[in-house]
């Protein structure tokens, strides 16, 4: 579900329609915005401001909570690099990424390690190796690993890397659910 949290009525009417295996909780445009994924350009535009709502927004969404997974929280970082050719620095967030983290740990939700990035000229996971550390350091428990595949050729993209990733951050298992109930998928 994407901004879930905007339309709050909406989407509790829609996680409540069907008995769903999974909920994935992701920001994809500001308030008011076009997805990320559409920007021509970032003229008019300060990124750091736009980075500072985006996490914001994360966090608004994780207060709301109805979902099981948190999707590519550093999802405006692979169009930054695409349009601007700049890497965007997760360090000036620190504060408010911790905050997101303690909360995705606190609340038991899987940190998705999106694999979606190495399509684009970025060609990173979002998010990076260590951001996945940081949440294990603040309590995280739950990865998940996500392709991001939009298209049945690439399905399962990325995987033995993001598995990769989530053993070098310390996790012995991914996420796995069912009926919204969470289970262990060991990492081999």
């Amino acid at each position: 579900m994407a901004q879930p949290h905007y339309v709050p009525e909406l989407a509790e009417k829609i996680v409540n329609s069907q008995n769903y295996d999974v909920i994935i909780g992701s920001i994809h445009n500001l308030r008011g915005m076009e997805d990320f994924y559409y920007f021509k350009s970032f003229d008019g535009y300060k990124v750091e401001d736009l980075m500072n709502e985006y996490f914001d927004e994360l966090l608004n969404m994780m207060e709301w909570g109805n979902f099981d997974i948190l999707a590519h929280i550093t999802y405006p970082f692979r169009y930054i690099f695409n349009i601007c050719g700049y890497v965007e620095d997760i360090n000036k967030y620190s504060k408010k990424v911790d905050e997101l983290l303690k909360l995705c740990a606190e609340k038991d939700k899987a940190l998705e390690i999106n694999m979606g990035g190495l399509k684009y000229p970025i060609n990173k996971p979002a998010p990076d190796l260590d951001t996945v550390k940081r949440y294990k350091e603040l309590g995280g428990r739950l990865v998940s690993v996500g392709s991001d595949s939009h298209y049945a050729e690439r399905i399962g993209f990325g995987i033995p890397q993001a598995y990769e990733i989530a053993r070098e951050a310390g996790f012995d298992f991914v996420a796995k659910f069912n009926e919204r109930k969470v289970s262990e998928f060991p990492i081999k």
